[in-house]
């Protein structure tokens, strides 16, 4: 096991570090840039102790000079205020849109909780596939049976899971976790 030494990261006084880990649907999805999931990781490496704070993607908070918006559109205003001030969109342009849309919903975000982001990382649906795939599927036990028809990358697909141990790969996984009908509220 490596350990990590905490000098070498950014963190809070006490050695905490705060990671914001964002989901959102990328190219080609509706709503591409917004952030429906949005979860607060705080580590401390000393402790070997992690917590996870889940922000609804509802959470209707101020963002900046822009209003107030719900939390998941932060980051889609800071790319697309950064991306009108510019003609040409180079690959540089858009990276720099990114860390723009970064920068607007962490500094939200820390206004209103309170609590300081020192990392971020984001994954769109490509990457939760390829993830998936990547260590060879998951395991799961379903709670129960769910059985939708929805559309995954722009074609019609039937997601049929019965109640108990599942094993899924990456585009059963996602069909899985964009369902609206595996939790009772949806």
């Amino acid at each position: 096991m490596r350990s990590v030494d905490p000098s070498k990261l950014n963190g809070e006084g006490d050695g905490r570090i705060n990671i914001l880990l964002l989901g959102r649907g990328g190219e080609g999805h509706e709503g591409a840039d917004l952030t429906d999931t949005i979860i607060l990781a705080s580590i401390d490496p000393i402790a070997n102790e992690a917590s996870l704070l889940s922000i609804p993607r509802d959470f209707y908070i101020p963002v900046g000079n822009n209003g107030s918006m719900k939390i998941n559109g932060a980051f889609a205003t800071g790319k697309g205020n950064y991306l009108a001030d510019h003609q040409n969109i180079t690959s540089e342009v858009a990276k720099a849109a990114d860390e723009a849309g970064f920068e607007l919903l962490e500094k939200s975000l820390e206004d209103s909780i309170g609590v300081p982001i020192h990392y971020h990382m984001m994954v769109d649906f490509t990457g939760f596939r390829e993830a998936v795939d990547n260590v060879g599927g998951v395991d799961f036990n379903a709670p129960d049976s769910v059985a939708e028809q929805m559309q995954i990358d722009g074609r019609q697909y039937y997601l049929d899971v019965k109640a108990g141990q599942q094993h899924m790969d990456g585009f059963e996984a996602l069909a899985y976790s964009r369902s609206r009908h595996t939790s009772p509220r949806g």
